[in-house]
């Protein structure tokens, strides 16, 4: 968790955190501590794991704390008025992106979604309102090309726990939230939580939007699409790195070629082609390796599974 880190590394760790609850993980249904529970514990940093933060329970607790600060980074949940209203200086939120752009519960997957060139981290001023409160400071990040949400989200990660370290630094020693800037509303849109539905393959997109949503639902959901191979039964797999293909032609989901290099699919006005691919329960391989063990031959099918 790399703002925690931050937060240590500067001198002002917090004095607690609050997070869910271990989750059963992996085929033995081990719990595991959150991300951010397992950096508190290696910090030292008391934890209050906790469902819903805004039970009487956890509410109290955070009371008796009399915090000077809250600070909020990918929490997921709304907090109540009387919780904002607990710290003497105010609440901040981390954000990754750069508000009011993507306001919501996945602002990285949809800005890879939409092909944003540029995105960022901003910390913002907690209000009533989604991620509608005052800009403090803000830090711009160039997207990669052929970047993936999973790898970007880790880049801002670090860049934003650098920025959220000053601002907190800057409060704490001077004893005041700075006031910040007010968004434009007029800019704002939404970046609504990623449904698992949204995986399910859809080559009636476009080569470019077909790319762009493979690489925003990477690490999850992922695109999914079911193989209907003429001597093969279906099978769904799942489509780790995709790039736009030269060919045009064949209906959407043909199989136009299947190489070593990858396996070129046709969609709407044009192809893509597979580079990685995963079936259940196996690695991640390169389209050679996979065709070694699932053959697939022009004419064959890539389908949208039946969800």
């Amino acid at each position: 968790m790399p703002s925690l880190r931050a937060l240590a590394a500067a001198g002002a760790p917090p004095s607690l955190v609050v997070t869910p609850p271990p989750k059963r993980r992996g085929r033995g249904e081990v719990p595991t501590p959150s991300p951010a529970a397992a950096a508190a514990d290696v910090l030292g940093i008391p934890v209050l794991a906790v469902e819903d933060v805004n039970e009487a329970g956890a509410v109290g607790a955070l009371h008796a704390r009399r915090p000077d600060l809250l600070v909020v980074v990918a929490f997921g949940q709304i907090l109540r008025k009387e919780i904002l209203s607990l710290p003497r200086l105010g609440s901040l939120n981390l954000h990754f992106s750069l508000l009011p752009r993507w306001r919501g519960a996945a602002p990285v997957q949809r800005a890879v979604e939409a092909g944003d060139e540029t995105t960022g981290v901003t910390v913002q001023r907690i209000v009533a309102r989604l991620d509608a409160g005052p800009v403090i400071a803000r830090r711009e990040e160039h997207v990669r090309d052929g970047e993936r949400a999973g790898d970007l989200e880790g880049r801002l990660a670090d860049l934003g726990a650098a920025l959220l370290a000053d601002v907190v630094l800057h409060t704490l020693e001077t004893g005041a939230l700075i006031e910040g800037k007010p968004q434009r509303e007029k800019d704002a849109t939404k970046a609504p939580k990623v449904a698992r539905e949204e995986g399910l393959a859809d080559f009636t997109l476009d080569p470019a939007a077909f790319c762009r949503r493979a690489r925003a639902l990477h690490p999850w959901p992922l695109v999914h699409a079911e193989i209907r191979a003429a001597t093969r039964r279906p099978e769904t797999v799942a489509l780790h790195r995709v790039r736009p293909g030269r060919t045009n032609g064949g209906a959407p989901g043909e199989v136009l070629r299947a190489a070593r290099d990858g396996i070129e699919v046709a969609c709407k006005g044009g192809s893509v082609v597979v580079l990685e691919i995963q079936r259940p329960g196996g690695k991640v391989l390169d389209a050679g390796a996979f065709l070694n063990g699932f053959p697939v031959k022009p004419g064959d099918r890539f389908a949208k599974p039946k969800g």
